[in-house]
């Protein structure tokens, strides 16, 4: 179930704790926070910042830069573990896949720490990942790849039994970089016609 709608939070969160999002490579991490993004409207989006702090991923700066400059957003580039937040804005912070550098973040209650998890990869490995983070430092889950109907029912129903939040849901995982620098072609779980198939699990 769909506890917490995080597109609903940041529009209504006057604190702008910064929100940061962590996960396997390629578990969907930039395309939530384009995704996300892409649900506001253009005054919403100007004022959030996305910080990179991968040094690890090739390539992922660039990425997340393009999405800034189409989604009209700013970014920056920084390095875990001295993160500047500009406290006027709303914050993402793209987390490298590296938990000895991201421990003292997660241990901070200064943000919120969203973990990705791909529905399409095997449910040991996203059950991996929450023990390997610790379920108490996690303030919810975003689902990418949720079109991927083997593993996203049982994967559900352990996030259901630890009671962690499912905050966002995307519907696949296409970028379109190489589709003329398009916006991605990303949902919401709430704007899909299988919308009722998914939420009544």
């Amino acid at each position: 179930m769909l506890k917490n709608d995080l597109i609903d939070e940041i529009r209504g969160n006057d604190t702008k704790a910064p929100i940061v999002f962590y996960g396997y490579p390629g578990s969907g991490r930039a395309c939530a926070i384009a995704s996300i993004i892409g649900n506001l409207n253009v005054i919403e989006r100007s004022t959030i910042e996305i910080i990179c702090a991968d040094d690890w991923t090739l390539g992922k700066n660039e990425q997340l830069r393009t999405f800034s400059n189409i989604l009209g957003c700013s970014f920056r580039k920084m390095q875990l573990p001295e993160i500047s937040i500009d406290i006027h804005r709303k914050t993402f912070i793209y987390l490298p896949y590296d938990l000895t550098s991201c421990n003292q973040l997660f241990d901070q209650n200064t943000y919120r720490k969203f973990l990705v998890l791909d529905c399409s990869r095997r449910f040991s490995i996203n059950v991996d990942l929450i023990n390997q983070v610790g379920i108490s430092r996690i303030d919810g889950i975003v689902l990418s790849r949720i079109d991927s109907l083997d593993n996203y029912s049982e994967l559900h129903e352990f996030i259901d039994k630890t009671n962690l939040n499912i905050v966002f849901c995307v519907w696949g995982n296409k970028l379109g970089i190489d589709c003329g620098f398009e916006l991605p072609r990303l949902h919401q779980i709430g704007n899909r016609p299988d919308r009722d198939r998914f939420m009544s699990e």
